[in-house]
């Protein structure tokens, strides 16, 4: 592995947010080894939600005027020739993601076929067009306003985001050599009040709709800090203090079901006088435990780490697809994780890390009807995002003298809900041909569709010396 240390500054603009939350959570494996309560290290983490079933009511059917329903004979699908009812029709489906051969007597099959084509001339299509392109005949509907409403919503940038050089000398600044800058309990400067820093930043990216695919990300860290000016301004004082609270989650929505993917808080503390500095975090990926931090030091504390878990979630589903009864499953599978780099000193805090998510949509889906089968398409970005929270709130010497400088900056990449999940059913139809005596035809109901939000930028970016007279 390259430089952590170097890789994790190159990525200063994300520090002790919600990652670092997460990332101090990851650091401590010791602290997950034993634990009952931990997902072992080693294990993915998959869920099933209970069966779902999608009510017509949620449903926009594409319909057509009606057609006249016209009973097919009995046929021979390679010749198209009167056949026995009782001769035998072989052809494969696909149900629940396995190709199955199905056999049954001419009869029992063409009067399926009756069946189901009467049902969808009622809504105006037929399954005898010939045409190979699939039909959308239902979607579950989301309004273009709700989608444009929260693009408008969503964080605005104030500029682009940092390249990784930019991150990178943004934050690394000549920290003082602890052992030569002393610290003291007395001589402070009479009357003078301390130097307070303060930051509170709250962001959340939100898109889709819960009936059917919604994902979200939130993200917030909060530090207060105080810095006494002794009366020659280049000792420490005893008294000076920092303290950060960082908490964040991602998650989603599908039909209905909501569920968190990452989600974790973290407080980090440098208090004043000889008590020593303290770490304590918690992570969670789906409602699972996986990490916790509680670590403490008298003088100084520091960590880098990079930690990731694979995940699905899934939802049962029942649909009626036209008169095809379709059931299976559908929901996100990837991967959440961050990568961070953080120091606690009687100087100050800085840290930087990167939470990131990569999860898409999948799903499967089958039939009971002989003749028919199903499945499901996804090819949807759920959430492939990395929200950079970065904080370094130290004391430095400057003209041998000692400064605050303060540095807070969040640095985005984000893609949301890029693309489409849908399910299909398709009903094998005779084409009276010797090299293609059955063929399918597909007919369609969305799930979710949209083109998504992709963006990158910087939402805060802070960057001073702050004087301690």
């Amino acid at each position: 592995m390259k430089n952590e240390f170097s890789q994790s500054l190159s990525r200063r603009a994300r520090a002790v947010g919600f990652s670092l939350l997460a990332g101090f959570a990851a650091v401590s494996q010791l602290h997950a080894v034993g634990d009952p309560k931990m997902v072992p290290v080693s294990q993915d983490i998959k869920i099933t939600a209970p069966m779902q079933t999608i009510p017509a009511s949620s449903i926009k059917t594409f319909t057509k005027p009606a057609l006249k329903f016209i009973s097919k004979q009995i046929l021979n699908p390679s010749t198209g020739k009167p056949t026995n009812p009782d001769s035998v029709i072989t052809f494969s489906v696909v149900s629940d993601g396995r190709t199955v051969m199905r056999k049954m007597k001419a009869s029992e099959y063409y009067d399926m076929l009756n069946s189901n084509e009467k049902e969808f001339n009622k809504l105006g299509y037929t399954m005898y067009d010939g045409a190979s392109t699939p039909t959308l005949l239902q979607e579950i509907p989301i309004e273009s306003s709700v989608l444009q409403g929260q693009v408008n919503s969503a964080p605005q940038s104030i500029k682009p985001r940092a390249s990784s050089s930019q991150m990178s000398s943004r934050y690394v600044v000549p920290a003082p050599n602890l052992s030569t800058v002393p610290r003291t309990t007395a001589d402070l400067k009479p009357g003078v009040m301390p130097v307070t820093v303060h930051h509170d930043e709250h962001k959340k990216w939100q898109f889709g709709d819960a009936k059917s695919f919604l994902a979200f990300l939130n993200v917030g860290s909060k530090l207060d800090a105080s810095f006494y000016a002794t009366n020659d301004n280049s000792t420490m004082s005893d008294k000076n203090s920092c303290h950060f609270h960082a908490h964040g989650e991602a998650g989603a929505t599908v039909l209905g079901i909501n569920f968190n993917v990452l989600e974790g808080k973290a407080d980090f503390n440098v208090p004043p006088g000889t008590a020593p500095m303290t770490a304590k975090a918690d992570i969670e990926v789906l409602g699972k435990a996986v990490w916790s931090l509680d670590e403490s030091a008298p003088q100084s504390w520091s960590k880098h780490d990079d930690f990731s878990k694979k995940l699905s979630y899934g939802v049962q589903f029942y649909v009626a697809v036209g008169p095809i009864p379709v059931r299976g499953e559908v929901g996100v599978t990837g991967k959440a994780g961050l990568k961070y780099n953080a120091t606690l000193t009687k100087s100050g805090l800085t840290a930087t890390a990167t939470p990131y998510l990569n999860v898409s949509g999948y799903g499967q889906a089958g039939v009971d009807l002989g003749i028919a089968g199903a499945g499901v398409g996804a090819s949807l970005t759920v959430c492939s995002a990395d929200v950079n929270l970065s904080n370094s709130t130290i004391l430095n010497l400057k003209n041998s003298k000692l400064v605050i400088q303060d540095n807070f900056t969040i640095d985005y990449d984000v893609h949301f809900l890029d693309g489409r999940v849908y399910a299909y059913a398709y009903v094998m139809v005779p084409q009276f041909s010797l090299t293609n005596p059955i063929k399918e035809k597909r007919f369609e109901h969305n799930f979710f569709k949209w083109s998504g939000y992709k963006l990158d930028g910087t939402i805060v970016d802070v960057n001073g010396t702050i004087p301690l007279q």
